[in-house]
């Protein structure tokens, strides 16, 4: 993905400098290159943060399925006492647990123990 970012704004670049109009300066086309570089820095970046957040997450939910415990802040999760819901990405209390009743616990907050 990360390449496909690059090679379109090495692209854009290339169409930028080949336009032979008078209304785009050399300076006009300097900035538009930095701020098309820019752009695909942030894609990049963001894109590299989606997967390793992903990745993460994929071994939290492995960890669960396997019988693990996993810490999340002050609450243990384990796959005995909650569901992982995937719409939400959060471990919800079974329903038969009272003293989990209605507790709700984001993947992200999870690690293992």
């Amino acid at each position: 993905m990360r390449i496909l970012f690059i090679l379109a704004a090495f692209l854009l670049v290339v169409l930028l400098f080949s336009i032979k109009h008078e209304s785009l300066n050399m300076r006009a086309k300097i900035l538009l290159t930095i701020a098309i570089s820019i752009v695909c820095a942030a894609a990049c970046f963001y894109q590299f943060e989606f997967e390793n957040r992903q990745a993460k997450s994929q071994e939290i939910l492995t960890l669960f399925n396997q019988g693990k415990v996993l810490k999340c802040g002050d609450i243990e999760v384990t796959n005995s006492k909650f569901n992982y819901e995937f719409g939400t990405s959060s471990f919800v209390a079974k329903r038969g647990i009272k003293e989990l009743s209605s507790v709700k616990v984001d993947i992200k907050n999870c690690e293992a123990k």
